[in-house]
């Protein structure tokens, strides 16, 4: 479903109708994507962006608007593995980000309801006042500045820390704006399809480049091992009404992490954070569920939901990999990341080592040497042996509902709309791991890496480069019992 951001919205940009040849392609139309080519459009002449879908319709278009340095309770996780001085730079550079991105919207005039604002961490439940305490002892050893936040001094919160001069936007018209002024070409539903020796082919066409950067979140099919280092993550989200008008965006870590942030028409509600390999269902029913009990006197105007990766080692991946730079892993915090990736970026084509390069290398020890990143793959491998052990009947599911099934030990899914069925094969095409449906978005998702595909089997996102098998037919037409 699409966000209250960019709902009911359309850009009007076309699809590529030709060959190309240019100096940068930049593969990926949302935040990461539109902030290259910004930082890029002074260093070279011809710069175009495809996207798959739409402008920002990915995380960007799907996140809480928060641009905030104040990024979870990821500081300390940062200084265990990084020590001091690179959790210090990781803060200032996402900090500067946030002043940088003021300056953008300043400079071109964009209307996307700029504000500023407190960001709270903290929890209401005893059993988290302990991690709460090592995120604050984190801001201490790294000179990061902050107030506590006592009980009763803020709705919610037991305990925890407020970052001043913060602020928040509505990403979409920022993406939207910012792409309608820089000097570029843009095309949208214009998914690569391929990547080898400075080529980009699409469905019809190719495109020609010096420089590519692929701001996607995900690597093509080739590169396997990149999936070994990250792990996709979902979260929730809710706009209600009306808002509370509080200048504060609020994240509660307690057993559910949950975020709030009140913009000028709507509060933004979200978090319950999970892995793929988790039951995305039950998830959702408990979001469903809270949504009901805790605002009770507010009208509900959508829900969707966010998909990002989680890197191993806490920080993301900016670097060079065989002929393009990729661009990844902003674990849940795009809108500053974004931008210092973009300056990142920037560093890499003019061949300038700094400490922000070297940062968020994919170089990096970090990445493979770490407990993280055993305990991650193990997962992904968990869920690749549970996904082949079941076994079931065909069947025909309830009106708008799917059903798994095993066919000659082949997984299949099956949905539902009124007398129609939709069967896909289940199996996804990137790795092997069997795909799960998603209840809210009424899509099938795979459990290791992320790749999403529509009721017909088409490709919403990958890292899958093709699509499901699929076949449709009538109720009528099967003899099976109902």
């Amino acid at each position: 479903m699409k966000s209250e951001w960019i709902k009911n919205r359309e850009t009007g940009i076309k699809k590529l109708n030709r060959n190309l040849e240019c100096d940068v392609l930049i593969v990926g139309a949302g935040m990461s994507g539109l902030l290259c080519a910004y930082q890029l459009q002074d260093m070279f002449e011809h710069i175009v962006i495809i996207e798959s879908d739409e402008i920002a319709s990915g995380a960007s278009g799907r996140n809480t608007g928060k641009i905030t340095s104040q990024h979870g309770l990821n500081y300390q996780e940062i200084l265990k593995i990084h020590g001091e001085e690179k959790t210090r730079l990781y803060y200032q550079e996402n900090d500067k980000a946030i002043l940088e991105i003021k300056g953008i919207i300043e400079k071109y005039d964009i209307d996307c309801e700029y504000s500023e604002k407190e960001a709270v961490v903290g929890c209401k439940s005893v059993y988290m006042t302990k991690k709460i305490a090592d995120e604050i002892k984190a801001y201490d050893t790294c000179s990061i500045p902050y107030e506590i936040v006592r009980e009763n001094e803020i709705e919610g919160i037991r305990y925890g820390a407020k970052f001043l001069k913060q602020a928040s936007f509505d990403p979409y018209q920022f993406c939207i704006q910012l792409a309608s002024r820089l000097i570029c070409e843009i095309y949208e539903r214009t998914p690569m399809m391929h990547i080898h020796d400075h080529v980009v082919k699409t469905k019809d066409h190719t495109i020609r480049f010096q420089h590519c950067i692929l701001a996607t979140q995900v690597m093509p099919f080739q590169f396997k091992f990149f999936y070994t280092m990250t792990a996709p993550k979902q979260s929730y989200l809710a706009a209600l009404k009306p808002s509370d008008k509080k200048n504060l965006m609020i994240l509660s870590e307690d057993e559910i992490t949950k975020t709030k942030n009140d913009m000028k028409n709507f509060m933004l509600i979200g978090g319950y954070d999970h892995a793929l390999s988790d039951d995305s269902n039950i998830k959702w029913q408990s979001f469903k569920r809270d949504l009901v009990l805790e605002y009770p006197n507010h009208r509900l105007l959508s829900t969707w939901s966010s998909q990002d990766y989680q890197v191993t080692d806490y920080l993301p991946i900016v670097d060079r990999c065989d002929d393009f730079i990729v661009i990844t892993g902003f674990n849940k915090w795009g809108n500053t990341n974004a931008y210092v990736a973009s300056l990142t970026v920037k560093d890499i084509l003019k061949d300038e080592m700094t400490k922000r390069r070297e940062l968020f290398s994919l170089k990096r020890k970090s990445l493979v040497f770490s407990k993280n990143f055993i305990t991650e793959n193990y997962q992904v491998l968990k869920s690749l042996i549970e996904s082949k052990m079941h076994d079931s009947k065909l069947m025909i599911p309830d009106n708008h509902q799917a059903v798994s099934f095993q066919l000659d030990r082949h997984p299949y899914g099956i949905y539902r709309q009124d007398d129609k069925l939709y069967i896909v094969d289940t199996l996804c095409p990137h790795l092997g791991c069997t795909l799960k449906f998603n209840e809210h978005d009424k899509c099938w998702d795979c459990p290791c890496h992320g790749s999403r595909f529509s009721l017909t089997g088409e490709i919403i996102k990958g890292p899958a480069s093709v699509g499901l098998h699929h076949s449709e037919c009538l109720i009528s037409e099967l003899k099976l019992d109902k």
